[in-house]
């Protein structure tokens, strides 16, 4: 996770969004920064990374399964990625399937990316809440104070590759990072999990971790935690 770290301070821009997709970026939340300085401190650390996550399906709603389609759909939007490190991403330890997927003691997940324990008895992982990243860019509506967010529909499978990918549609899309942090609580650096790859199928020729923004059910987050924004960027700093 520790790769070198050099001093470009851009926001990497993608495929223009078209003007008719509003779009919101998400404000980062102090809860990933605060633990990445108690883990330095504790460590005995100069810094420290921890994810930087935004669980923003708060409330009642079903959990997405990870069935056969939705695995092979996070493989198609990380296509340079090796099988083992998609695999990675939906561990049980992992923040987007905490408890609920691969490599959980006892409890073997059909794992349609590495083929592994697929008998339809065994349970499917599933993202065990709704996740975004700090500083993702995405769209919705606005209803009242809240903005309803526009997620890809997790009670059904997932769209074509072809159609919904994140060059076409990169709202619908964020990247994992990781925020990394020093004893003083500086932020050092935001840059991808250490699963990541080339994507150049999507104009991404340096390594990103891109996950879907999906849901079984209507996500709204309160506006004084998003701010508008006129084009879309990418969420790292000091990175690539």
């Amino acid at each position: 996770m520790d790769k070198t770290i050099n001093l470009t301070l851009d926001l990497y821009n993608v495929q223009p969004t078209p003007p008719s997709v509003p779009l919101w970026r998400m404000k980062p939340s102090n809860n990933p920064r605060d633990e990445a300085v108690r883990k330095a401190r504790e460590l005995g650390q100069k810094k420290h990374g921890f994810p930087d996550i935004l669980p923003i399906g708060v409330g009642e709603g079903r959990r997405v399964d990870l069935t056969r389609e939705w695995q092979l759909y996070l493989m198609d939007i990380n296509p340079q990625m090796t099988a083992r490190d998609v695999s990675a991403i939906l561990n049980y330890q992992v923040a987007f399937t905490n408890g609920t997927g691969f490599g959980k003691p006892n409890t073997p997940y059909q794992n349609w990316i590495l083929n592994q324990d697929t008998k339809p008895s065994n349970p499917l992982p599933q993202f065990d809440s709704v996740r975004t990243c700090a500083y993702a860019c995405h769209t919705g509506v606005i209803v009242g104070d809240q903005l309803k967010l526009t997620t890809l529909d997790g009670n059904k499978p997932p769209p074509k590759i072809a159609d919904v990918n994140p060059k076409s549609h990169p709202h619908l899309f964020f990247h994992a990072t990781i925020v990394w942090m020093d004893v003083n609580n500086n932020e050092l650096a935001r840059v991808p999990f250490e699963q990541r790859a080339v994507a150049l199928a999507w104009g991404y020729a340096f390594e990103v971790t891109i996950m879907p923004l999906v849901s079984c059910y209507d996500i709204y987050m309160p506006l004084d935690e998003v701010e508008r924004v006129s084009a879309y960027s990418l969420p790292y700093y000091k990175y690539p």
